[in-house]
Formats: structure tokens, C-alpha cells, sequence
């Protein structure tokens, strides 16, 4: 491991999401406290090094918004079917007869409610999506304007969503 948890770095300020507790994307609270933090080796033992460890706190939600909405895009128009049908110039409109859905007819379901689960939240709301978000401790931190329910059990989510994005952190 590189980098010690998120509970050992450094405030960025931002008081929610990524590294502050409130589940999503992040373990453990920031304690405000500067320095280092860094552990390299196998045992996780904290070294002193002349460099500040750092997150990217914020960069990656609205990336990732966009990235879920594209393709969640793409697989209600059919766009790789159409783009398939056309290189091969051939025209076959059974797979299109149906016509797709529009997106505020889909609910998202949000694996991870954090920084990135609520940029993501917010984007699929401008569509007009319901979305449904996973989040350990559903009773807080949970934008109502974003979010239609939150649970704890994966299973409510899965069930209630016709997508799934999956944002939860990879820490034991």
C-alpha cells in the first residue's frame, strides 16, 4: 500500500463525501492535521518522508457523471446496434421498432453514495432519472434533491434499478 487512509490525510476542506465518513467513496474522518501520513512497505507502519501525501478530493465526480450518463445513454439508443448496422450497410429496424425509453423513465442505482455518487446523482437528475443509492449509514448525508431513497442493503438497490453504477471504494 501506498498511501495511508483517508483518515490520516490532510483536510481539503470539502466536510462531505471522499474521506470524511460519510460512506460512499472513503473511509474515516480527516482530523484536520497536516503531514505526511505516507506508509510504504508491507507492514503499514506510518515512515517520515519529505513529501506531502494528497487526495484528489471533488476531480473525479463530474468525469465520472458525465462517463455513467453516456453510456447509460448509449444503451437506450442503441447507438453501438445502429453504428454496427451501418458499417455493415444494412438497415434492420426490429431492434429500433420499440423506439428506447427516456431516461426519466429509468432508475440509477448508486453503489457508493459519496462525492462521486452524488455528482453522478446529480447528473442522471437533470435527465430526470430516479435514483436509488446504496450508502452504509442511509440516515445522513443523502441530498433528497439527488436521491429519491437510500438504503443500506445492496439488494433494494439492485432491485429497484434498471442501471447500476458501481463507485464503491476498493479498501478491505
Amino acid at each position: 500500500e501506498l498511501f495511508a487512509p483517508a483518515a490520516a490525510l490532510p483536510d481539503d476542506g470539502g466536510g462531505d463525501g471522499e474521506g470524511s465518513g460519510e460512506g460512499g467513496e472513503g473511509e474515516g474522518g480527516n482530523d484536520g492535521e497536516g503531514g505526511g501520513g505516507c506508509t510504504l512497505g508491507g507492514d503499514g507502519a506510518p515512515k517520515e518522508h519529505n513529501f506531502t501525501c494528497t487526495r484528489f478530493a471533488g476531480a473525479f465526480g463530474p468525469m465520472m457523471a458525465e462517463y455513467v450518463i453516456s453510456h447509460v445513454l448509449d444503451h437506450e439508443r442503441r447507438f453501438a446496434r445502429a453504428r454496427d448496422l451501418q458499417a455493415a450497410k444494412t438497415w434492420d429496424p426490429e431492434p429500433f421498432k420499440h423506439g428506447p425509453r427516456k431516461l426519466s423513465q429509468c432508475t440509477l442505482g448508486i453503489l457508493g453514495y459519496g462525492q462521486i455518487g452524488a455528482a453522478v446523482g446529480r447528473a442522471a437528475k437533470a435527465f430526470g432519472m430516479r435514483c436509488v443509492a446504496l450508502k452504509r449509514d442511509p440516515t445522513t448525508g443523502v441530498d433528497a434533491a439527488l436521491v429519491d431513497a437510500a438504503t443500506a442493503n445492496v439488494s433494494d438497490v439492485l432491485a429497484a434499478s434498471d442501471f447500476v453504477v458501481n463507485i464503491l471504494p476498493s479498501t478491505p
